[in-house]
Parts: structure tokens; sequence; C-alpha cells
């Protein structure tokens, strides 16, 4: 699943309940929130990279296999088919 830019901002936003400001200006400016106390840019940032983390292990616990990691597992189980390469397009 993916979803537009600027949902994804906002569910950053709200998801790891950080200002919209600090998100928008690291992705749009390359910032660090110019004049930020440091101790709480840095408890900010840690609530970003928190939920990055939770993302990021939902995905792989929930997220459909791909077509490498079936391989992988029929390999491993011992089942798997000769590998057959897709054929290629007819150049014109």
């Amino acid at each position: 699943m993916s979803t537009a830019p600027p949902i994804a901002r906002d569910r950053l936003v709200g998801l790891a309940e950080v200002p919209k400001s600090l998100v928008n200006a690291m992705e749009k400016e390359g910032l660090l929130g110019r004049g930020t106390n440091k101790a709480v840019l840095n408890e900010n940032l840690r609530k970003i990279a928190k939920m990055i983390v939770r993302l990021i292990e939902w995905f792989l616990k929930f997220a459909p296999k791909t077509y490498r990691e079936e391989r992988v597992t029929s390999t491993l189980d011992g089942d798997a088919r000769p590998y057959e390469p897709s054929p290629k397009p007819d150049s014109e």
C-alpha cells in the first residue's frame, strides 16, 4: 500500500504526534527546526524514528510476501520449482 506524499506527511505528523512545521521543514527545506529548543527537537525526532520503526515492523509482519520471499521460502521448504525467467519483450 502506498499513499501520496501530502497524506503520508499528515499521517506521520499525526501518528508521531509532532509539529507539522518540523516535518515540512525536514522534507522541503532539509532543515531541523531552526530556533527550536534542542531538547524539544531531539524528543520530536525520537518520536518520528519510533513511529517509523513501528511502521516498518508492521509492514514486515503483515505485508504480502514478494516473489523473492516466496522463492526463498519454497527453496528452504524443499519444494521449489526450477527458475524460469520471464520472456523478454520483443524489441522493435
